[in-house]
Formats: structure tokens, C-alpha cells, sequence
């Protein structure tokens, strides 16, 4: 008896230490601010929501914010969630390939979940974003910034300078940019059974 509480609490203790060494990074939208987070360090962009927008297919749910902020640029926030019995690719880098129809794409940096993202789309125009795949049963996705805050964000997020990084035009937001489809949620690979 004394044998089994012995291995409870250091089963305990053990998942204590894991939860708090694992800092989980975050990307959320609400009360009109953009909360990043990446370990401990974090970044709060205000916004105004101009237009909310929901897209619904057979096995996920979008939810597409757009975005102002104070500078005047256009942003967008999306949440993409899935039916109980299915899941995004594990792959996040290509799932964002395929719904945003890119040429390619590159990640800056990975932070236990949140990962900083440019997407060079077939006109070799950028979209910078931030992409949480925390949860391969939901990702939020929040781009439409410019390449100087986008690096000066993800500097101060990982704490390191950003060597490599495409310099490309700016694609200028006047709707979604991501393309939400039942041929790239079934026939690409975005989505896929759990019990496959």
C-alpha cells in the first residue's frame, strides 16, 4: 500500500514539473486585442472588428474576423475547427500551402505550438502570419501585417534576430485570403479521419 502512494506522488510530482516547465504559447483574439504569446514573452496587437464571417463545411467550421487596426491596416483572424471525428494534418506547414493557395512557404519559428509563418503566394506577394496548431482539431490563424512589425514581433517573441526572411511585396487585404474549399478539405490532405 505504502509502495502505491509512494508511485502516485512522484506520478504527481513528475506531471507537475512537466506542465509547469512546458510554457504553452497562445494565440487568441478578444475584447478588440490580438494576444500572442510564446513561453514567457508576449505581444498584444489592438484591433477593431470590422466584420465577422462564418464558413461551414460537412467536417470543419471557420470562423473569419476581419480586422482594423489602429494604423489603419487590415487584418484577419480565423479559427478553424473540426467535427469530432476528424483532424488537420499534422503537417500545419502543409495545410497552410494548400488553403492559401502559396508558391511556398517558410517558418521563421516554432514556440511550443504558436509558429511565426511566411506565406509567398503564386504572385510572389508575402503574407506574414502567426499560426496556432496547439490542437491539430483547431487552428487559429492571424495575418495581414507588415514585414517591419512582423520581424520586430518575431524578434522580440524568440529573442532572436531574423537572419532569413523574404522581402517581397506585402499583399494588401481586402478580403480572406485563405481558401476554404470541400476539394482541399477532402482531396488535399487539409483534414483527415481520426480513425484512419
Amino acid at each position: 500500500m505504502i509502495k502505491k502512494i509512494i508511485i502516485l506522488i512522484v506520478f504527481l510530482a513528475t506531471v507537475f514539473l512537466i506542465n509547469n516547465a512546458y510554457k504553452r504559447s497562445s494565440l487568441n483574439f478578444e475584447n478588440n486585442q490580438i494576444k500572442l504569446k510564446m513561453r514567457e514573452k508576449s505581444v498584444v496587437f489592438e484591433y477593431n472588428l470590422l466584420d465577422s464571417k462564418d464558413v461551414t463545411f460537412s467536417n470543419v467550421h471557420i470562423v473569419q474576423k476581419k480586422l482594423l487596426s489602429l494604423t489603419g491596416s487590415i487584418a484577419y483572424f480565423e479559427v478553424a475547427t473540426t467535427e469530432a471525428l476528424y483532424e488537420f494534418n499534422q503537417q500545419t506547414e502543409d495545410v497552410v500551402k494548400i488553403i492559401f493557395e502559396a508558391k511556398k512557404t517558410d517558418t521563421l519559428c516554432s514556440i511550443n505550438g504558436v509558429r511565426a509563418m511566411q506565406v509567398i503566394l503564386k504572385n510572389s506577394e508575402v503574407l506574414n502570419m502567426f499560426i496556432d496548431d496547439n490542437d491539430m482539431k483547431e487552428l487559429k490563424i492571424f495575418y495581414g501585417f507588415s514585414t517591419d512589425i512582423f520581424l520586430k514581433t518575431v524578434e522580440r517573441l524568440q529573442g532572436l534576430e531574423v537572419n532569413t526572411l523574404y522581402k517581397g511585396r506585402v499583399h494588401k487585404l481586402f478580403h480572406p485570403m485563405s481558401k476554404w474549399n470541400v476539394e482541399h478539405n477532402d482531396i488535399d490532405g487539409v483534414i483527415s479521419s481520426i480513425d484512419h
